[in-house]
C-alpha cells in the first residue's frame, strides 16, 4: 500500500506550507542560532491519569470516565453537617424535658385516637355480624 500515489506527500514549494504546523522541518534549515524558547508538552504520566490543560480543563484518562461523568453536590455534605447540628440540640433539649406539644395538641391527639378506637370497633362488628349471616340453616358440624 506505501507504493500507491496517494500516500505520497508533494515536498516542493507552496505545497510544504501546508505542512508547516504539522512536522518539524528546522533540521532542514541553515544552521542559526536558537532564539526561540522550547515549550515542553504536557506529558501524561502513568501515576495521576489526569492532564490539566491552560484553560483549566482536565482531561482524564477513558477508565476513569464513569467517575467524570458523575456530578457531586457540594452542598448536600454541607446540609448533612447542618441536620447534624440541629439533631444535637433537639436531643439536648428532649434530654431537659422539653416537648414543642402544647396541651391543644396533647388533647387532640388523644380524641383522634379515641375515634380512631370507636370506628376500628364498628368495623369490626359490622364484620362479625356479616359473618354470622352466611349460614342460614342449622347444620350440625359432626363428621360421620
Amino acid at each position: 500500500m506505501v507504493d500507491k500515489g496517494h500516500c505520497k506527500m508533494l515536498h516542493d514549494g507552496k505545497a510544504l506550507l501546508e505542512y508547516f504546523d504539522f512536522y518539524d522541518y528546522s533540521s532542514s534549515y541553515p544552521e542559526v542560532e536558537e532564539t526561540t524558547v522550547a515549550i515542553e508538552p504536557n506529558v501524561l504520566d502513568d501515576a495521576s491519569y489526569e492532564l490539566v490543560l491552560p484553560s483549566g480543563a482536565s482531561i482524564g484518562h477513558r477508565s476513569l470516565a464513569v467517575y467524570y461523568r458523575q456530578s457531586l453536590d457540594a452542598t448536600k455534605n454541607k446540609q448533612n453537617t447542618t441536620q447534624k447540628k440541629i439533631n444535637k440540640i433537639i436531643s439536648h433539649y428532649k434530654g431537659l424535658g422539653y416537648t414543642a406539644e402544647t396541651k391543644e395538641v396533647i388533647k387532640k391527639k388523644a380524641r383522634d385516637i379515641h375515634y380512631m378506637h370507636r370506628v376500628m370497633s364498628k368495623y369490626s362488628t359490622q364484620l362479625s355480624f356479616k359473618a354470622n349471616k352466611m349460614q342460614h340453616h342449622f347444620r350440625a358440624q359432626v363428621m360421620f
